[in-house]
């Protein structure tokens, strides 16, 4: 089965996002939190990289390879979970599947 694919462009790097599937999405989720069921960013993030974003293929050695790649970070990972928890529009819903989560981790920095 094809996954569902997208590209996601900051600071001038196309970055590929594909759809891991429903049952490592939850996953991804549920490991990544914390002892107060807030997402975590390092566990996530690392997931994310793992599992969604699949080109370029990033480590924590890539992101730190060039300081401007600092700045994009937050915004790239941002834009993953984002893929990974919400259904596209045109998407038809599926069975117990959810429409969202909030993002507060990664916008506050945690």
């Amino acid at each position: 089965m094809q996954r569902r694919q997208m590209k996601y462009t900051a600071g001038g790097i196309e970055f590929t996002f594909q759809h891991p599937g429903l049952r490592l999405a939850a996953r991804i989720k549920d490991t990544s939190r914390d002892q107060y069921g807030h997402l975590a960013d390092e566990p996530l993030f690392t997931q994310l990289m793992e599992h969604v974003i699949v080109f370029p293929k990033t480590t924590w050695e890539w992101w730190d390879a060039e300081p401007e790649r600092e700045d994009i970070m937050k915004e790239v990972f941002a834009e993953a979970l984002r893929f990974l928890i919400v259904r596209p529009k045109d998407e038809p819903a599926r069975m117990g599947e959810e429409s969202g989560e909030k993002l507060a981790v990664l916008e506050t920095g945690s």
